[in-house]
């Protein structure tokens, strides 16, 4: 039996189909499945059953779970203490962060990196789940809100600014809201601060569109198709756009860096955090 078969098997559970599973590794469909039949043959057990829904882990699967994950966090665990023996400023850094972030802030700090860092590989995601930084689905993390796990390094990083933005020809005449339309984030983010406070600022507002994605609302907000709350450094950057005022700025945001401590000493990894932290305080 092989780690990579565990692996797999346990991605298959976690994700629920071999496609999902397969991306999440970044590997084939096929070599999913062939791993998930290699582990089955080894155990000579069935490991999940195929239903309409995609696949349900079976009593076998169910019996063996809790030594795979045991087995998980072993082979994780040596993977993070053979890291931070590597003291070369090389190899690859994995960091996951919000999208706006990503396209907007991202792209000027990692030119300064690259020159002064040529042989670490950084790689930006923008996964709509939060990775896991025990399993090294991502090496930093950058968050809106508090780490809660007791093994991850945080800081805060930064203060985030919003603004409500129109296009440069969208005009707001009433105080209420009347006839304005709204693009806001999907119904299940309807707790972010922002949302609530453009609702109750103009209750007659009508909802036009909505996307967990600000720099699509940006888009859809410079098409002309209503008001958008953005973070500062996006609406600034997209001559598109006008800045609103309501009267007062939207509540803002905390920006926190969490690492696992297992890496707290690893030179590209410290190198990364200094960068981001070089980035503006507020932005």
């Amino acid at each position: 039996m092989e780690w990579g078969d565990v692996k797999v098997f346990l991605a298959v559970v976690r994700a629920g189909t071999y496609a999902d599973a397969a991306t999440q590794l970044r590997v084939s469909r096929p070599t999913v499945s062939r791993r998930v039949q290699a582990l089955e043959e080894a155990l000579g057990q069935k490991l999940f059953q195929r239903t309409g829904e995609g696949l349900v882990i079976t009593a076998e699967g169910e019996s063996i779970l809790e030594l795979a994950e045991s087995m998980e966090q072993s082979a994780l665990a040596l993977n993070r203490k053979m890291a931070v023996h590597d003291e070369h400023l090389e190899g690859a850094i994995r960091i996951t962060c919000p999208e706006w972030f990503a396209g907007y802030v991202m792209p000027d700090l990692m030119v300064s990196f690259a020159r002064k860092h040529p042989n670490i590989r950084v790689e930006i995601l923008t996964s709509p789940r939060m990775l896991d930084l025990s399993r090294r689905e991502a090496d930093v993390a950058l968050r809106n809100v508090p780490f809660d796990q007791p093994d991850i390094v945080q800081r805060k990083l930064m203060d985030v600014r919003y603004a409500v933005y129109a296009a440069q020809n969208y005009s707001v005449a009433s105080g209420t809201g009347e006839g304005v339309n709204l693009i806001l984030m999907n119904a299940d983010l309807n707790h972010f601060p922002d949302v609530a406070w453009l609702q109750k600022l103009l209750p007659e507002a009508s909802v036009m569109q909505r996307s967990n994605d600000r720099i699509i609302q940006a888009q859809l907000c410079a098409a002309g198709l209503g008001l958008a709350v953005l973070p500062v450094v996006v609406g600034e950057k997209i001559p598109e756009l006008k800045v609103i005022d309501l009267g007062a700025p939207p509540p803002g945001r905390e920006l926190w860096l969490g690492y696992h401590r297992d890496l707290r000493d690893v030179p590209r990894l410290k190198a990364v955090v200094r960068a981001l932290f070089s980035a503006q305080t507020t932005v």
